[in-house]
């Protein structure tokens, strides 16, 4: 098991990817899902907002990013 502290701090070495104040995250993936569990601690800890779809669509997956003007997906399918 791994203390909440620890697990918190692994999304802290990933503000190295260059987000910016403007980004939007966004998965399309369950957080059962480690990747969209990723994608919501990137979040938290960089204070960006996060779109998070009730159900993942490879069709919509770019339309949904463009709507929402989150031109970059952190979490991969």
């Amino acid at each position: 098991m791994i203390s909440h502290g620890a697990y918190m701090s692994r999304a802290r070495g990933m503000h190295g990817i260059d987000l910016r104040a403007d980004d939007v995250l966004y998965t399309g993936l369950s957080l059962t899902h480690i990747n969209a569990q990723g994608t919501l601690r990137i979040g938290l800890t960089a204070g960006l907002p996060i779109v998070i779809s009730r159900k993942f669509s490879k069709r919509q997956l770019w339309p949904i990013c463009r709507k929402l003007t989150a031109p970059r997906s952190i979490s991969e399918a």
